[in-house]
């Protein structure tokens, strides 16, 4: 079908023109838990598919867009009249609601052909649905001006927010230039249908915030039921959690296919640097006899267990123990026990009492192919250097100025010994042209990714510090954080995570050190 963009209506109809764009230019793209599907159907039940979410799609599009300059209501109505000899032809040929078991959630989905019947093109086509109490949905408009006759082609409306969702009626708005300066609109009306599904049982029954500890950090655990007839399986089955700032975090298990033994499963989401309130939210998807149909549970995480820090500790009678690795190793330190093969720029301990400042001292000479970017504080109360696999308490990164400062260190809490351990490390990139052997891909999310090469000093003592790397930009959207396939945030990177654990490992030593993994994080976004 050939279509093009919307640029206005004549001015004798009754709304202002909208500024319309094709769906696929704005309309959000659908997060990869969301619009997945199960097995790929025939191309019969492609075509329902498309049907199926044409109009989720299309609404979505009409509202970013600022469609109808100030909003359709659904109480607007176009000046109808009578059909005529002449007229285009509109049939509607199905209209179905389609019901989700486990949410309010719900869908009219409609086939429709169109006979223009002799009439000069275009001519603009608009969806709504009425309930027994006269409450209408948004008009929901064909994505383009409708350029050729039309045989069964079909989308949805989205008729969550009706009163009632028996006795519907679906009602097409056709109108095209009389060639007068007018638009004649007529309109054509179905009952809608009921759709008897096969009964489906799918619920979250428990998503609970666990906080930091037995060497994991802060995670939600959760659980789900899911029982169908025998008809519905094999099911694909996604699932996400999402806070308060509307990021979502999808798990890397996900998706799964699903069979009627399975009719229990649950899982973890790590959830270092998401923010606020909770929610686990999946769907599942199975392919039925005219298409495919998605099912969709959620439940908000009982957060009872979690526990604000305080933003800083603040200074007492304890010491201060500061220590800058220039993370480049140093054939001098090779019998230190205590920093063996470390090159440290500065070892002092200090009093907390009357600390106010601490000038870092300038990294040492790297090498050629290595710039300095800075220094970070990178801390955790349980260890005072070096890499602990086994911490079970978050481990930290805050990047300094050329200064420690008094706020700095009251950031760090107090370890056991009544200590503070301020651990500070120089940030290296390398600028070689040549491959190094560890690799990091930063996935900025619209296409684009950012290749760091490097080996030592590049993660040496063990990591790769984000902070080093620039802060990408994107209009209209603010730069939250690098996140792994967990969707937890990453701050660092330890030189362990590039090497594969063996099968047989017994400890976190045993990894493949000869064949070196590049490790992919993807930028994370919130719309302003």
């Amino acid at each position: 079908m050939e279509t093009r963009e919307y640029t206005a209506l004549p001015p004798e109809f009754s709304q202002p023109a909208p500024e319309f764009t094709p769906a696929s230019e704005f309309a959000p793209k659908p997060p990869e838990f969301g619009q997945g599907s199960g097995p790929q159907p025939p191309n019969r039940r492609r075509r329902r598919l498309k049907w199926l979410y044409s109009g989720a799609i299309v609404i979505a599009a009409a509202i970013f867009a600022g469609f109808f300059e100030g909003s359709a209501a659904a109480e607007d109505s176009f000046p109808v009249s009578p059909w005529k000899e002449g007229d285009p032809v509109v049939t509607i040929d199905r209209a179905i609601i389609m019901r989700a078991a486990s949410s309010n959630y719900s869908m009219v989905e409609y086939a429709y052909s169109l006979d223009n019947n002799d009439t000069e093109f275009p001519i603009y086509l608009f969806f709504q649905v009425t309930d027994s109490h006269g409450t209408k949905t948004e008009l929901t408009p064909s994505p383009a001006h409708i350029y050729e006759d039309i045989s069964r082609e079909g989308g949805g409306v989205e008729s969550t927010e009706l009163d009632s969702r028996s006795d519907m009626v679906l009602t097409i708005y056709a109108g095209w230039d009389t060639g007068e300066d007018e638009l004649k609109w007529i309109a054509v009306s179905r009952p809608v249908e009921e759709e008897v599904l096969p009964d489906w049982n799918f619920l979250i029954d428990k998503a609970v915030y666990v906080p930091a500890g037995n060497g994991m950090g802060p995670h939600v655990d959760y659980s789900y039921e899911l029982n169908a007839d025998p008809e519905c399986y094999p099911f694909t089955v996604y699932a996400y959690i999402e806070d308060e700032t509307g990021y979502n975090a999808s798990s890397s298990e996900y998706p799964v296919t699903i069979d009627q033994s399975q009719p229990y499963g649950g899982g973890t989401f790590f959830v270092s640097g998401l923010q606020g309130d909770l929610t686990v939210r999946m769907n599942a998807t199975f392919t039925y006899e005219w298409g495919e149909i998605t099912i969709f549970a959620e439940k908000e995480v009982d957060m009872s267990a979690k526990t604000d820090e305080p933003e800083s500790y603040p200074l007492a009678d304890g010491n201060i123990v500061v220590t800058v690795y220039n993370n480049t190793f140093d054939q001098r330190f090779a019998d230190d026990p205590d920093f063996p093969w470390l090159n440290i720029l500065l070892h002092i301990t200090v009093p907390e009492a009357g600390f106010r400042e601490l000038t870092l001292p300038e990294p040492e000479f790297a090498g050629d192919d290595w710039d300095a970017k800075g220094f970070v504080l990178h801390y955790n109360s349980e260890f005072d250097h070096g890499y602990d696999p086994n911490a079970t308490v978050p481990e930290f990164v805050l990047p300094l100025g050329p200064t420690l400062t008094a706020a700095d260190v009251e950031k760090v809490p107090p370890a056991a010994d009544g200590n503070r351990y301020i651990n500070i490390h120089v940030m290296w990139l390398s600028h070689a042209d040549q491959m190094p052997k560890l690799q990091v891909i930063l996935n900025l999310g619209n296409g684009d990714d950012w290749l760091f090469e490097g080996d030592q000093p590049f993660a040496s003592e063990g990591y790769f510090y984000l902070a080093a790397v620039p802060v990408p930009e994107r209009e209209g959207y603010t730069f939250t954080g690098w996140y792994d396939q967990t969707g937890r945030k990453v701050d660092f990177i330890s030189y362990y995570d590039f090497f594969p654990l063996l099968p047989d490992a017994q400890t976190t030593e045993d990894r493949d050190w000869e064949h070196p993994q590049a490790i992919v994080l993807k930028a994370g976004w919130v719309k302003n």
